[in-house]
């Protein structure tokens, strides 16, 4: 009984810690010695590219810019897009600009960290197909200070998400924090692990 009590644990915590935990995927540079996700998808143009997100298991995404002339870029401030033409923000979203993720699971983006979302004047817009387009204005950063936008979007597993600027001035993203929605029979699993451990666990009493 009591080995069936340690498998059942081990069970139930092997995948109860990623249910509902949120997890920041880090799109700028950090520095050499550190590789993001946002270093992985440098350069991805129209045709995409398609990584393991470093930050979270069992995640992939998959990132393609908006036209021949727009390419990710990435520094140690930011992550944007390089467009051709004078006047470009390289690391940032300028207007016209865009990016179009995927991923290959279900997740939910909580919170955006922009970079350099500091005039009242500006806008983000964040649309994932089939759904009505999130709009971020100035006044909705949860901390004006900090440019973060708390939000629960949901994205379907292998759905677009299009990310683009709806002003005249550049904004840049650091990461984006999201969590994985488990899938039903995951779900499942986790109640019957928990029921049995319950269950376990008074009988030892």
């Amino acid at each position: 009984m009591k080995y069936c009590f340690y498998v059942c644990l081990s069970v139930f915590f092997s995948f109860a810690p990623g249910v509902g935990r949120a997890d920041y995927m880090v799109l700028e540079g950090v520095d050499s010695a550190t590789i993001t996700t946002g270093d992985l998808l440098d350069g991805a143009g129209p045709l995409g590219l398609t990584v393991n997100v470093v930050e979270i298991s069992d995640l992939m995404i998959s990132v393609r810019s908006g036209s021949d002339s727009m390419e990710v870029n990435v520094t140690t401030t930011s992550f944007g897009i390089n467009a051709d033409g004078a006047g470009d923000e390289t690391d940032a979203f300028d207007a016209g600009e865009l990016l179009i993720f995927t991923f290959n699971r279900d997740i939910r983006i909580n919170e955006v960290d922009f970079n350099t979302f500091d005039d009242i004047d500006e806008g983000f817009v964040i649309a994932v197909a089939g759904q009505e387009p999130v709009v971020v204005d100035y006044a909705d950063l949860s901390n004006l200070k900090s440019d973060l936008f708390s939000t629960s979007i949901i994205v379907p597993a292998n759905t677009d998400v299009q990310f683009s600027t709806g002003s005249q001035t550049a904004i840049g993203l650091d990461g984006i924090e999201l969590e994985i929605i488990p899938e039903p029979a995951t779900c499942s699993l986790i109640v019957l692990c928990g029921c049995s451990f319950i269950l376990i666990r008074r009988i030892f009493r």
